[in-house]
Formats: C-alpha cells, structure tokens, sequence
C-alpha cells in the first residue's frame, strides 16, 4: 500500500489541472461602479472582462425599500449608450489601488423612476449579457461588491439649501433673542458692512451648501480639495487681522454707533467698496472693490463648478494667490500706522 503513495500523488498531480478545468467557470469577472454618481451624468460601468456590443450587455438596478414603494420601470433592463473595450481604470480592491484592464460601459440614467422627495437612492447594479459557446448561448451575470447611491443633484440641492437655511434661521433667531438683527454679523464695530466677514460668510455659506449637498448623494463627508482649505483659511485669517487692525479702531464721528440701539444701524452695500478715513470720510477703495470681484466670482465658479463636474472643484492655485493678493492689497492699509 505505501508502495501505491508516490502513484497516487503523481496523478494527483497531473489530473488536478483537468479537474478544474472541468469546473464551471466562474470568471473572475468583477463589476466596479462608482459611489455617488449623477443622473444627470453619463452612468459609469466598469468589467474586468471583455464585452463587445453583439453580446448584448443590459444594466439592472435593484433599489431597497425601506420606507418608500416600488417606482414603474425601476428594474427595466437598460442598454449601454458607448461600449469602450480594452480601457484601464484604476480600482480600489482590498484598500488597495490596483489598475485593471476591461470595459467601461456609460449609460443613461437621466429617466430612471426617482421619488421626486429623494436626493438619492440606494442601489444595486447587475451587468447581464450574452456569450456565444460550442453549447449554445449562454446568458452571463455579474453583481456589483456593493451597493451605490444614485443622486439626483437638484433635489439634493434643494435639501442642503433647505437645511442650511434652517440653520441660518436659527441663528437669526438666536441673535435676534439679544436684540440684534442678523446683519450685525456682516458689520464692523462701526455700523457698517465689513467686506472681510461678508467674505468668511459667503464662503461659508457655498462651502456649506456644496458639502451638505454631496453629503446626501454619498452619505459621507466628501473628500474637500486643499485649495478650498487653504481659501477659507485665507477668509478667517483676512478677518481676523482686519478685526485686530481696522475694525477695533473706530472713527470719532462712527463711535455713536458702538452705543446706538440695533435698530440704528443700517448698513448699506456700497460699505462694501468704500473705505472711511480718520476724519470720517467715505472714498471708494479699489482694492475693497478688486477683492469684492474675486471674491464672487470665485465663490460663483465653485458653486457651478461643483454641481456640472460632480464633485467638489479643486480651486486652481493661480485663482488662490489672486485672492491672496487681493486680501493683502485689502489689509495693507489697516497694517500701516496712521499717523
């Protein structure tokens, strides 16, 4: 019998390969779908195997109902609008990077049934198609790792305006409960409008907006670029210094206003382009003014930047440091000592 051992092992060894060819195949085929995409963008599919337009390929989506019905023509089968064979795509697998060559299919996703209350739904992507074998066709399906969510950007706009108003609201309320207006945040110690805080709360406030919004599509934080960082640090810094430097230093003919009712103040938009000198004298400043302009037009770029790209817009460094001069040609006055 132990003479039989080295007979065994050898045919072991050399039938192993047959049996497992034998077995049905499983593929290896895996499907990647990005997290969080957009209706109103090309829907992306990426399969680590070949698939030509003759195979048919249809996309399924599967949505849970936790608390909401079935839509009519939720789990129609959909054709692919382009099928890009041979492309490399870097996927993460295991917390890992990996490049990977296959087919990316785009589809659209712009009719797919949505509650009109929903920012996003949760689904679950399923890739069929059709092979030709010796046997006959054979009808193939592959399920994505996990489920994504799908996001309708205007209604998710709506609810993260909706619940940043909320917020503003309450603050408002809150201020309003000291015998303040909310405008006094906008406002120097002198009763007018201060450029460098409206600055800090209009970032705020699109910063605000956009994250919240990709907050709902994605349900997670997104990840927020460096230059975006690195602008509201700017904002908060620029405020700051002009609060140390300008805003504490109030004009003899404005003190009346540190002790006037809430009532009294009323500050107007022009505060904004005009600057006060020592005497008490309004002249338009150019350089409230050039910060006034990239300041918006900044702030107006990555709104709309930020909703058409789907995803929150990496600011370019040239547009950060025309901002940074901008805020030092604004704080270079309050810097030098007046005599």
């Amino acid at each position: 019998m132990l003479r039989r051992w080295p007979v065994i092992v050898i045919l072991w060894i050399l039938l192993a390969p047959l049996s497992e060819a034998q077995q049905p195949d499983s593929g290896g085929i895996e499907l990647f779908v990005a997290d969080g995409q957009l209706m109103s963008h090309p829907f992306r599919v990426f399969l680590t195997h070949d698939i030509t337009p003759e195979m048919q390929p249809r996309l399924s989506l599967h949505a849970s109902h936790t608390f909401s019905t079935a839509q009519k023509g939720e789990r129609d089968e959909i054709k692919p609008l382009v099928i890009a064979r041979n492309q490399i795509s870097t996927e993460t697998v295991a917390s890992q990077k990996i490049q990977m060559t296959g087919t990316l299919l785009l589809f659209d996703l712009q009719n797919y049934p949505v509650p009109p209350y929903k920012g996003m739904i949760r689904l679950t992507p399923i890739l069929t198609w059709t092979e030709s074998t010796p046997a006959g066709p054979l009808q193939r399906t592959v399920v994505a790792a996990h489920e994504i969510n799908l996001g309708n950007i205007g209604v998710a706009a709506a609810w993260a305006l909706a619940i940043v108003g909320l917020f503003v609201a309450l603050i408002a309320l809150l201020a309003r409960r000291t015998g303040h207006s909310i405008i006094t945040f906008f406002c120097g110690n002198d009763g007018r409008l201060s450029l460098s805080r409206t600055q800090v709360a209009l970032w705020t406030l699109a910063i605000g907006v956009v994250v919240g919004g990709y907050g709902l599509l994605k349900l997670e934080v997104p990840d927020i670029p460096e230059t975006l960082v690195v602008l509201m640090g700017m904002s908060l810094a620029t405020g700051g210094i002009s609060y140390v430097k300008g805003d504490r230093k109030v004009p003899a003919s404005a003190q009346a206003l540190q002790t006037a009712p809430a009532s009294a103040i009323k500050p107007r938009f022009c505060d904004l382009v005009c600057a006060v000198d020592e005497n008490g004298q309004e002249h338009l400043s150019l350089a409230r003014a050039q910060m006034l302009f990239w300041t918006g037009l900044t702030v107006v770029l990555f709104m709309i930047k930020s909703v058409l790209d789907g995803v929150l817009w990496d600011v370019p460094w040239e547009m950060v440091a025309l901002m940074g001069m901008s805020q030092a040609a604004y704080l270079s006055p309050k810097l030098v000592p007046q005599q």
